[in-house]
C-alpha cells in the first residue's frame, strides 16, 4: 500500500500513478463535471457548424440583396432615362406649338408696330425661303459681310423661323411693304433666340434698307438665360424702339394654353 505524509506527497503519487488520478478525479468530481470537458468539446463542434452555416446564410443574403439594390438600380437608371426622353420630347413638342403660335399671330405682331409707319392695320406675309437666300447672294455678299455677325447667322437665317413683310391692309397689293420681322419662337426664350432674331432683323434691314424689327416669341424666359441677354429683351414696343439699339428685341408673350394640340375630331 503507498502511503504519505503530506499533501505534496500526495500529489506526487498521483502524477506517478495516472490510474490512482482518474479513480480519485471520478470519486471527488460529480458525474456532471466530469462530463463538463466532453459536453464542451460537443458545443464547441455544434455552435462552429452553427456559426459557419450563419455565415453562409448571411453571405447568401448578402448576395442576394446585392443583386436586388442591382436591379433596383437599373429601374432607376431606365425610369431616369425615359424622364429625359420625355422631358426632350415635350421640350420639342412645345418648341413646334410655340413656332407654329407665332406665325398664327404673325398679323397681331405686326401691328404692334403699324402706328409707327402710318397704318392702322396690317398684313404679313411670310418671306419664302428661295427668297432669303437670294438676300445672301450676289451683291448682297458683301453687305452681309460688311454687317461682321456671327458666321452662324448665314446658316440660321435660311431656316429662320419666321421673316415676314408687312404691308398696310389698306394699301393697294402692289405697294412694297412697309416694315419686315424677324421672329424667333421659343417655348422657353433663350439667349440664341435673341442672338437669331436679332442677326436676322440686321440682314433684312441691310439687304432691303426698310426698317426690321427683331421679335421673340415665348411663353417665358428660359432659367438659363444671360443677364446679358435678359437685359436686351424689351417687353414694350415704345421701350425697344425708342432704345434703338440693333441688338435689342422684343418680346411677344405667346399664352400657354395656346400651345396645346388640336382636338381630335
Amino acid at each position: 500500500m503507498t502511503t504519505f505524509n503530506t499533501i505534496d506527497e500526495f500529489l506526487d503519487i498521483l502524477d506517478s500513478n495516472p490510474r490512482l488520478l482518474e479513480a480519485v478525479r471520478n470519486k471527488i468530481l460529480t458525474e456532471d463535471l466530469v462530463r463538463l470537458p466532453h459536453e464542451f468539446s460537443e458545443f464547441k463542434e455544434t455552435t462552429g457548424k452553427h456559426f459557419d452555416g450563419l455565415a453562409s446564410d448571411m453571405k447568401g443574403m448578402e448576395e442576394r440583396l446585392t443583386n436586388q439594390i442591382g436591379a433596383v438600380g437599373k429601374q432607376i437608371d431606365g425610369l431616369g432615362t425615359r424622364v429625359d426622353t420625355e422631358l426632350r420630347a415635350q421640350s420639342a413638342f412645345r418648341g413646334n406649338y410655340a413656332q407654329s403660335a407665332a406665325i398664327n399671330e404673325r398679323i397681331r405682331i405686326a401691328n404692334k408696330f403699324a402706328h409707327l409707319h402710318g397704318a392702322r392695320r396690317t398684313d404679313a406675309m411670310g418671306v419664302r425661303r428661295d427668297v432669303l437666300k437670294t438676300w445672301l447672294q450676289g451683291e448682297y455678299t458683301d453687305v452681309v459681310e460688311g454687317l461682321r455677325l456671327r458666321e452662324r447667322a448665314w446658316e440660321t437665317f435660311l431656316v429662320s423661323d419666321m421673316v415676314a413683310a408687312v404691308h398696310d391692309l389698306m394699301a393697294p397689293n402692289e405697294d412694297p411693304p412697309l416694315y419686315y420681322i424677324a421672329v424667333e419662337a421659343s417655348y422657353s426664350i433663350d439667349d440664341e433666340d435673341v442672338a437669331k432674331a436679332t442677326d436676322h432683323a440686321k440682314i433684312v434691314q441691310a439687304v432691303t434698307g426698310l426698317t426690321a424689327y427683331a421679335v421673340v416669341a415665348g411663353v417665358r424666359l428660359d432659367d438659363e438665360i444671360t443677364n446679358d441677354a435678359r437685359s436686351m429683351i424689351h417687353e414694350e414696343v415704345t421701350q425697344y424702339v425708342e432704345a434703338g439699339n440693333p441688338d435689342f428685341v422684343y418680346w411677344h408673350r405667346l399664352v400657354s394654353s395656346d400651345l396645346r394640340p388640336p382636338e381630335p375630331r
